[in-house]
């Protein structure tokens, strides 16, 4: 039983050439060369699985909508094997179904364990495409110069404000003809536009893109503690340790950092003041109370994981305060 079967692989190539637009990453995934390392990784996991849910896993590797979960949890559950865990996906536990249930190995006992695939938020991803219509429109501006633009602003834009910035720009470069080095603020949209290059032989404008804008690591906080809070009632019941596997979307710029400031409490810096002299007499890094970890004790552990090239690679922390705490080597390999 496989995910890219010649067969499904036929059908996303005629569905995508129905249509036009931009590929999906399923569409990339299924149809390229470059992404036969990652098929075959899939093909594996699930090849590694019970037969009885394999087909249950195919169907949502082969849906866009739950492609990326569904991937990020195959990952987990291949971590964990790593790390000498028997599991089972899905196990049903007095009405809930934790992503993996991990079977006892010695002196550490079963848990359960979540994975949650850290995303922008539907505003955020709809503003970054918003940006993207920006580009492609100054892309079409019909000179031949290098820009940089730079978002820096929380103005919301949509395809009017775009155009209306595509024609000030345009306007701008024709009138002026600025030199390179020359840069301009646009009154009210917090965007910066420099040139960098002139005469490279190109028939239209190109652009380097910084994005700059973040996730807010808070909306962080408040996805765990939904996850936690979910399960409340059958950690109470089961009382079983219980972990969240994090698994960061690129586009976020959520970092380790945050991750543990999350945890733990925001990290804060303490200075003394030597007030007759004026200087720093000394200082002390402390955390806030509002990590998850001292909020949350049914919180067991949580772990960072990413992809570095071909190498999954994670993170774990432990919570001091858990009400079923987890040994602390119970994520070394």
């Amino acid at each position: 039983m496989e995910v890219f079967t010649d067969g499904w692989i036929s059908q996303i190539r005629k569905k995508h050439e129905q249509r036009q637009g931009l590929r999906t990453y399923l569409y990339l995934l299924a149809t390229k060369d470059e992404y036969q390392t990652t098929r075959a990784e899939i093909e594996n996991w699930i090849n590694g699985l019970p037969e009885i849910i394999r087909s249950k896993l195919i169907s949502r590797l082969r849906s866009s909508k739950n492609h990326i979960q569904t991937y990020n949890e195959l990952a987990i559950g291949s971590v964990l094997k790593q790390l000498g865990y028997q599991l089972e996906y899905e196990k049903p536990l007095s009405g809930h179904t934790p992503d993996w249930y991990v079977h006892p190995k010695g002196d550490i006992p079963a848990f359960i364990v979540e994975v949650f695939t850290a995303n922008p938020s539907n505003e955020w991803t709809a503003q970054r495409r918003q940006k993207i219509d920006l580009v492609k429109r100054l892309e079409q501006i019909p000179i031949d110069v290098t820009m940089n633009i730079r978002f820096r602003g929380n103005m919301a834009l949509d395809q009017h404000q775009n155009k209306i910035i595509a024609t000030k720009i345009r306007k701008w470069l024709e009138d002026d003809n600025p030199p390179v080095g020359t840069q301009i603020s646009l009154t009210g949209t917090g965007i910066i536009f420099k040139i960098t290059y002139r005469g490279r032989g190109f028939p239209h404008v190109t652009l380097a893109f910084f994005d700059i804008s973040r996730v807010n690591p808070k909306s962080l906080r408040w996805k765990i503690k939904d996850k936690i809070d979910n399960y409340k009632d059958l950690l109470q019941e089961v009382r079983i340790p219980y972990v969240i596997s994090i698994v960061p979307n690129p586009l976020t710029g959520l970092e380790q950092d945050n991750f543990i400031d999350v945890l733990f409490g925001q990290g804060i810096i303490n200075i003394t003041l030597e007030e007759a002299i004026g200087t720093i007499g000394g200082q002390r890094s402390e955390r806030n109370s509002d990590g998850v970890f001292l909020i949350s004790p049914s919180l067991s552990a949580a772990i960072w994981v990413w992809k570095s090239q071909r190498d999954w690679n994670f993170r774990a922390a432990y919570n001091p305060n858990a009400t079923y705490p987890l040994p602390l080597d119970t994520f070394v390999l």
